[in-house]
């Protein structure tokens, strides 16, 4: 596993908690960045859930000249194809499935947690729900893409796949061809799309408040 450890906002519930949210942050931004967000996301939840929006690591990133800046993993672009730095890719999926492992140590039981990401974090959320051995509640990818190969784990997975049609960051055909690659392998994902561009509105808000309820109600 990574040696990585990661930081973050951390947002308990009045009651203790049965059930967890982890929501991994884009290219730049940080867990903060979620904090506005965070009451639609618990409004109307009959369970009391934990909410975990971990930071990542400062990182040199191609595609912005070498800037430095919180990324998940560096990456260059190859026409349309978004090359991505491997060893980066596994570090940080392997400490956010640290983070996972650490929510069942403490109790909370792998099919109560739901694993989300926006942009960057979601294809980290990605990589993690579809290739590690975690029995999840439900995967959240937000304006995002599948950053590698799918291995023939967690096909029962339920999978929530939202985009922005004006995104000109990570296009919506970039969503739609993980789409596709997921109903290749044999998942079931659902597709939501939005008038917006690369962000998250209300309309999207109030979905994901919908789905966590229906995921934690099973």
């Amino acid at each position: 596993m990574s040696t990585l450890q990661l930081q973050g906002i951390l947002s308990e519930p009045e009651q203790e908690a049965d059930s967890c949210l982890i929501l991994l942050h884009g290219l730049g931004a940080s867990g903060h960045d979620f904090e506005a967000v965070l009451p639609y996301f618990r409004h109307g939840i009959s369970h009391p859930l934990r909410c975990i929006f971990p930071n990542s690591p400062k990182r040199a990133v191609t595609i912005n000249q070498g800037i430095e800046m919180p990324a998940w993993y560096d990456f260059a672009l190859n026409g349309d194809v978004r090359d991505v730095n491997q060893a980066h890719l596994k570090e940080s999926s392997d400490a956010v499935a640290a983070v996972i492992q650490g929510q069942i140590e403490q109790g909370i039981d792998s099919k109560r947690i739901i694993l989300a990401g926006f942009s960057q974090g979601g294809a980290i959320a990605y990589d993690v729900a579809l290739n590690y051995d975690f029995d999840l509640a439900g995967l959240l990818a937000m304006s995002t893409y599948i950053p590698d190969a799918i291995q023939d784990k967690n096909r029962d997975l339920d999978i929530h796949v939202f985009h922005g049609r004006e995104d000109d960051v990570v296009p919506a055909a970039l969503g739609q061809d993980s789409l596709k690659k997921l109903n290749d392998a044999g998942y079931t994902p659902s597709w939501s799309e939005y008038d917006m561009a690369h962000e998250m509105c209300l309309q999207q808000i109030e979905d994901i408040n919908q789905t966590i309820n229906e995921l934690l109600a099973k």
